[in-house]
């Protein structure tokens, strides 16, 4: 058990005031989660990022139909990605299951 992180407390008396909302991860473990989402949520960004550019760029490449859906596909990955980052940005909800 790291410093600050407080185990769940025993007996019958416990678990009849506690039950099972005790969280089942402990803070250290809340840290680390913590820092992995910022890390997603920052590689989202740049993939997002690095979308748009290329959608700025790539229509001088390809034109007509085809362009057309390279653009409507990469308008989509865009999208994505930002949305993976702003979910990575959410609150973890895992530590209360």
């Amino acid at each position: 058990m790291a410093g600050g992180d407080v185990s769940r407390p025993r007996g019958k008396l416990a678990t009849a005031l506690i039950g099972e909302v005790w969280p089942s991860i402990s803070e250290t473990g809340l840290e680390q989660l913590a820092t992995d989402q910022a890390g997603k949520q920052q590689s989202y960004n740049g993939l997002g990022e690095q979308l748009n550019n290329d959608m700025l760029h790539q229509p001088q490449l390809i034109r007509g139909h085809a362009g057309d859906s390279r653009l409507g596909l990469l308008t989509a990955m865009r999208d994505h990605a930002y949305a993976g980052a702003g979910s990575a940005h959410s609150p973890p909800m895992i530590a209360l299951a």
